[in-house]
Parts: C-alpha cells; sequence; structure tokens
C-alpha cells in the first residue's frame, strides 16, 4: 500500500485505543531507524519505530512527541500493537506503523510456521543426543517419554523441555531417596537444596525456571511413591499450553474412560 492508502486505512481502523503523551525522547538506531521512546500519561512505556517515516516524506514531529500528543495505537490489547499512528482534533494525521488486521495475523501465522520450522531443525540435530539420554534414565521416564513420542510433533515442540525436567527428577529421587523427602525437598529454600544436593554428591542442572523446578519435584515424587504411574503424570509444560496440546495422559480417550470408570 501507499502511505496515502495506509493513512486512509488507518483512519478507518477501528480496533483502536487511544493514550495522550507525557514525554518523549528520540534517538536513532544503528542503521538509521528514528526511534521515540514514548511515557504515556497512564505511566505506560512504549517505543515507537517510525517505519513509514521516508514513504510519508514529512515530519509531524521534528523534536519528539509533545506532552498533550495523542497516540492512536491499533490492535486488541496494549501488547499486541500491529499500528501506532497521531491524532489530532480526532483524526489521523499521521502514520508511524501500520499492519491491517489480516495483515497482522498473517504476519504472525508465518512467525509461528517460522519458529516450528526452526524447532524441528534443532531437534533434528539432538535427537540422537537426546535418545541416548532418554536410555540412561530409569524404565519408568523412558516408557514416559516414550508415550509423549507417540505425537510426531510433540519433539520439536516439548521434547528437549521435558527430557531436563525428567533428568532432574531423577537426580532429585536420588537426592531425598523418600516422596515425603521431596515434599520437604521443594518447599526448602534455596540454600538448603543446595545443601541436600551437595550432600548426596547430585549437581542439578543451571536455568531452571519455577515451572521446571516444580515439574521435577512433582515427577521426582511420583516416581518414587508409584512409579507405574509415571506416564501419566501431566506435561512438565501443561501448565501453560494445556494437557490437549501438550498430549499428556489426561487428554487421552484412556483417561476419560478411567475418568467415568472412577464415577461408577
Amino acid at each position: 500500500m501507499t502511505y496515502e492508502e495506509i493513512l486512509a486505512e488507518a483512519a478507518l481502523d477501528r480496533e483502536h485505543h487511544d493514550h495522550v503523551v507525557e514525554s518523549s525522547e528520540v534517538s536513532t538506531s544503528e542503521d538509521g531507524e528514528r526511534l521515540i521512546d514514548v511515557r504515556l500519561e497512564e505511566s505506560l512505556l512504549l517505543l515507537v519505530r517510525d517505519e513509514l517515516r521516508d514513504a510519508r516524506g514529512t515530519e509531524p514531529r521534528p523534536a519528539g512527541l509533545q506532552k498533550g500528543d495523542v497516540l492512536r495505537i491499533y490492535g486488541r490489547l496494549f501488547g499486541v500493537v500491529r499500528g501506532i499512528a497521531l491524532v489530532e482534533r480526532g483524526a489521523v494525521t499521521a502514520v508511524f506503523r501500520y499492519l491491517t488486521k489480516e495483515q497482522a495475523e498473517a504476519k504472525h501465522l508465518q512467525e509461528v510456521a517460522e519458529m516450528k520450522s526452526e524447532r524441528k531443525r534443532r531437534w533434528e540435530e539432538k535427537k540422537h543426543d537426546v535418545a541416548r539420554r532418554v536410555a540412561l534414565m530409569p524404565g519408568p521416564f523412558q516408557r514416559r517419554f516414550e508415550f509423549f513420542m507417540r505425537r510426531l510433533e510433540w519433539g520439536p515442540e516439548f521434547g528437549a523441555y521435558e527430557v531436563f525436567c525428567m533428568e532432574e527428577a531423577v537426580k532429585i529421587s536420588r537426592i531425598c531417596k523418600t516422596a515425603e523427602r521431596v515434599r520437604e525437598f521443594a518447599q526448602a529454600d534455596h540454600a538448603a537444596q543446595k545443601a541436600a544436593a551437595e550432600a548426596a554428591s547430585v549437581a542439578l542442572g543451571d536455568g531452571h525456571s519455577g515451572n521446571t523446578f516444580a515439574a521435577a519435584c512433582h515427577l521426582a515424587h511420583a516416581y518414587i511413591a508409584r512409579p507405574e504411574l509415571l506416564s501419566m503424570i501431566h506435561g512438565a509444560l501443561c501448565p501453560l499450553v494445556g494437557c490437549v496440546e501438550y498430549g499428556c495422559y489426561a487428554s487421552t480417550a484412556a483417561a476419560s474412560a478411567d475418568a467415568k470408570d472412577d464415577e461408577t
């Protein structure tokens, strides 16, 4: 689209919200792009990339946006910005960047496809090493991995995350030895956890998030208490992506049948 077409499209776009500028600061990126750091009256911060500066051919605010200026932000949520424009007397007078709703959705789908392709490429590179690591784990963990691998897309999407949690669960089971001690370990502070690991000559992995550590402790507890049920425990990322997306046991027909049996 030409700039004039973009301006007309933005003027008709109803998926937007307006914000008043408190202050701004202009800078230039390494590749020469004009950047405007904006503070809005709601104490929100916004980086305005003036992507349409050359196409626009004019500079509505050479010194940067001024206190009281109104910015129109396009998108359903503030965190999902597909366009930014300057509004004066209720009319759009300059557009800094803009995608229609359809263009933004198409761009998102393309980015998701590219990310999936990259994850698949990385998985293909390391899947043999992952299989080697899993082969070193106790049988219940190997069977858990095999259960998830029934879905071809699972490995590239979630495999590395799940295997890390399983490896850490094996370590935690060696540190704690009993299910009760796993519960205590999970609730202890970091210093106590580190001391317990050192006493057992076990080195826990770096880079744990709250979710990976909780998942590892949960798996360690299940492994010690009921190892035969380990494949039925929720996937490590189920709290974030859901059971159906992750493909854990809870999303299967067998789980539904078990739930009906429990009700009768």
